[in-house]
C-alpha cells in the first residue's frame, strides 16, 4: 500500500496568508501504473493542491494493489458482530474498514480513473463496492435512503481513449454520480483528458489546464 503524508500544524501569521488545511485522498485505479494518464492527472492535481493547501495525504493505488472483487465470505463479515468475528473475518471486515476510513477522514477526494470500454477499471468497482455499506456510510430510514459521508467534495479525474461527454457511450459519468450521491456526496466536479487515442497531447495538455484552474 502506497502512502503519503503531509502534515503541518504550525499556523502563520494573521498578517501572512495561510493555506487552507484540508485532508485529501486519491484514488487511483489505472492499471499502467505512473504511465496511465489518469494517474498523470492525479500528479498534477497534487501539484496544484500543495500549492494552496496544507494537510494530510493519502494515497490509495488500487490499479497497482489489485482490490480483489468483493465475495460472499467478506461480505458475511460485515454483519457478523465484532465479538463473534473469527481472525479470518477480521481480516476480511478490514479491507473495507480501512477503505471507509480513508474517506471519512477526508475532506476531499480524488477519483483518477482511466475509462475502459465505456466504463471504470474493475478495481474501482471493487472500491465503490466496500465504500456503500448501510449503516456505515448511508442509512436506510422510512423516506429511503440517506448518505452519511456529507460536507465532502470529489474531482473525478477521467482519461479515455475517445471522447464520450454527453454521449450515450459515457456510463461512467451517471454511475459515479449516482454512487457517490448514494452516501451523501453530491459535490462532485469532472476533469477530462479525452480523445488520448487519437491526439493525446492536445488531450492531456487541455486536461491539465483545468486542474491549473481549479484552485
Amino acid at each position: 500500500l502506497q502512502f503519503l503524508y503531509f502534515i503541518e500544524k504550525r499556523k502563520a501569521p494573521k498578517t501572512i496568508m495561510s493555506k487552507m488545511a484540508r485532508n485529501l485522498l486519491v484514488v487511483k485505479s489505472s492499471m499502467n501504473g505512473a504511465k496511465g494518464n489518469s494517474n498523470k492527472l492525479a500528479g498534477a492535481f497534487m501539484t496544484a493542491w500543495a500549492g494552496k493547501h496544507e494537510g494530510g495525504v493519502t494515497i490509495r493505488d488500487i490499479g497497482q494493489e489489485n482490490l480483489p472483487h468483493l465475495n460472499p465470505q467478506e461480505m458475511g463479515a460485515w454483519g457478523t458482530p465484532v465479538s463473534k468475528r473469527t481472525v479470518e473475518e477480521n481480516k476480511l471486515a478490514a479491507v473495507s474498514d480501512n477503505l471507509v476510513e480513508e474517506v471519512k477522514e477526508a475532506d476531499v477526494v480524488v477519483l483518477a480513473v482511466s475509462m475502459y470500454n465505456f466504463g471504470m477499471p474493475s478495481t474501482l468497482k471493487a472500491w465503490v463496492d466496500r465504500i456503500l455499506r448501510a449503516g456505515v456510510t448511508f442509512n436506510y430510514t422510512e423516506t429511503g435512503p440517506v448518505g452519511k459521508l456529507t460536507d465532502k467534495k470529489v474531482y473525478v479525474l477521467v482519461a479515455s481513449g475517445g471522447v464520450y461527454t454527453d454521449t450515450p457511450h459515457d456510463n461512467l459519468t451517471p454511475y459515479l454520480k449516482q454512487t457517490l450521491g448514494f452516501v451523501g456526496i453530491t459535490d462532485v466536479v469532472f476533469v477530462r483528458a479525452e480523445g488520448m487515442s487519437m491526439d493525446a497531447d492536445s488531450g492531456i495538455k487541455s486536461a491539465m489546464e483545468k486542474i491549473d484552474n481549479l484552485f
